[in-house]
């Protein structure tokens, strides 16, 4: 009987071990030179990515807008500095946001923050974290209702004239503009912020450009 006790405690043991978030990465807030392995090229590979994708953002939104979705590329005997020189100053004439863009863009920021914050949702658990030695952090998911409500009052403000949708279209480039300034302020705010208030930064290389591409904090909230 005794073994039989020892036994099965011993089985729940194995189990409970098994269940348990395994490090496939090296932990701890600063990585030893050993162990720091970039990716995405390492601080090349980064820069590009951070200088690149918002270039391709605004070469993709000029094919559209501009070359009826085609391709954008210089005319025949065009040179590519003088085409290059064409589609910046597209951007200048087109993708530069003016106090009518940034209200746009930063009344449907705070209406999601709200909406965040009021709808309904429910409460989940997210995976078990590794550095926090299993522990699982809890997540508001209302995504649902904020879509649902969100599309709503799209539909009420264009259908009313008070806010056409159309305008989004025709003030693509500069709303686009918003949002990528914003997205940088941010993202530069929060590594800022963790890195000199709330400490919470985790696997860092000690290169700022490389750890502001990959993040800082793990979970932000």
């Amino acid at each position: 009987m005794a073994k039989d006790n020892s036994e099965k405690l011993q089985v729940q043991g194995e189990e409970k071990k098994s269940k348990q978030p395994v490090n496939f990465l090296p932990q701890g807030k600063w990585l030893k030179p050993n162990e720091i392995e970039y990716e995405f090229g390492g601080t090349t590979g980064v820069i590009g990515m951070l200088i690149g994708f918002p270039l391709l953002m605004y070469y993709m939104w000029i094919c559209a807008e501009f070359y009826h979705g085609k391709v954008a590329l210089p005319k025949a005997g065009e040179s590519w500095m003088h085409f290059i020189k064409h589609l910046y100053q597209l951007v200048l004439e087109n993708g530069i946001p003016e106090k009518y863009d940034w209200t746009i863009f930063l009344t449907f920021w705070v209406f999601q923050i709200i909406f965040y914050y009021t709808l309904p949702g429910i409460w989940t658990k997210g995976q078990p974290l590794s550095h926090l030695k299993g522990k699982q952090l809890p997540y508001f998911c209302n995504a649902m209702w904020t879509l649902y409500v969100t599309t709503t009052l799209v539909l009420v403000l264009h259908f009313t004239n008070l806010f056409r949708l159309y305008v989004i279209i025709d003030r693509f480039g500069r709303i686009m503009t918003c949002a990528i300034i914003s997205g940088f302020a941010f993202s530069i705010i929060l590594y800022l912020w963790t890195l000199f208030i709330s400490h919470d930064y985790h696997r860092m290389t000690g290169n700022h450009l490389y750890d502001f591409f990959m993040g800082a904090p793990l979970n932000p909230r």
